[in-house]
């Protein structure tokens, strides 16, 4: 392999690792399929419906990535004080770091 090769491929290896290359924002459809499989259901606790609640509070435009964030932060803390019992908290924390996730891809800082 010749040196500027070898060089353009360290580069763009580079990038890749750093995050220099930006991603698509992820997709309503994206955000839901992960959210829903990325914590078991569990009785009464359901992943579709806490994941919709993640959606509707941020799915809209939002002003910047400051307010879509506190949008999943809002709806996190209702969640929390309606399942005091903890019986949805893994649901409701994975549903939370998607929400984030998916604010992120939408209004890279």
């Amino acid at each position: 392999m010749n040196r500027s090769a070898l060089l353009f491929a360290l580069l763009i290896s580079c990038c890749l690792l750093d995050g220099c290359i930006q991603r698509a924002p992820m997709t309503e459809s994206e955000f839901l399929g992960f959210c829903h499989s990325a914590s078991n259901r569990r009785g009464f606790c359901d992943s579709v419906g806490v994941c919709a609640q993640y959606m509707d509070a941020v799915g809209k435009p939002q002003k910047d990535l400051a307010t879509c964030l506190k949008g999943c932060v809002d709806v996190r803390k209702r969640l929390i004080e309606q399942n005091h019992t903890g019986g949805c908290s893994g649901v409701i924390a994975s549903g939370n770091d998607w929400c984030q996730r998916y604010c992120r891809t939408l209004y890279p800082e």
